[in-house]
């Protein structure tokens, strides 16, 4: 092979080279196209991400201050309860006296209910004897119906008796 055989052949592999760099090129360049428009693509998708992100945000911060809202009212609530709880533990401790007194008034309630039974018994005897005295005063009440119509009787027979006397006292004619 002579040396332009070669030089020939040297071109066609440096044409080939060439061309084959070109759709190389060309290939990288499409590709470097299609990564620009993937590029775009991926900060437009994260700067949708990132809107999203930051509204989220925003609506977990707004869920936040309603959280926090109701904390400080429960927190009050508790407070108040707080507070109710030392006036109830004021008023069971006020009550201490009155119910240590409890038992002095259960022994005099238990006397009084002694007494009550006493009384009774005494307004039970009495209603015996004011039952007897009823009976009594409902004897002497016959008896004096008896004296009474005897009176009556003897009333009656003394002025038949006057009458006859009378009668006697008179002249013969």
């Amino acid at each position: 092979m002579n040396e332009l055989d070669r030089i020939n052949r040297f071109d066609e592999l440096l044409q080939r080279l060439e061309h084959d760099q070109a759709q190389r090129l060309q290939r990288s360049r499409e590709r470097a196209k299609g990564a620009g428009t993937m590029i775009a693509v991926l900060i437009v998708v994260l700067g949708s991400l990132a809107l999203a992100n930051l509204y989220f945000v925003n609506a977990l911060t707004q869920e936040v201050r309603v959280v926090i809202a109701q904390m400080n009212e429960m927190t009050r609530y508790v407070e108040t309860v707080s507070e109710r709880m030392h006036s109830i533990r004021d008023e069971v401790n006020a009550m201490n006296t009155p119910v240590a007194l409890m038992p002095v008034i259960g022994e005099q309630m238990h006397a009084l209910a002694q007494q009550v039974a006493r009384m009774e018994r005494s307004i039970g005897t009495m209603r015996q004897s004011t039952t007897q005295i009823d009976g009594h005063i409902g004897g002497l009440d016959t008896s004096f119906t008896d004296m009474a119509t005897r009176f009556r009787v003897l009333n009656s027979r003394l002025n038949a008796m006057r009458h006859d006397v009378e009668q006697m006292a008179r002249p013969v004619p």
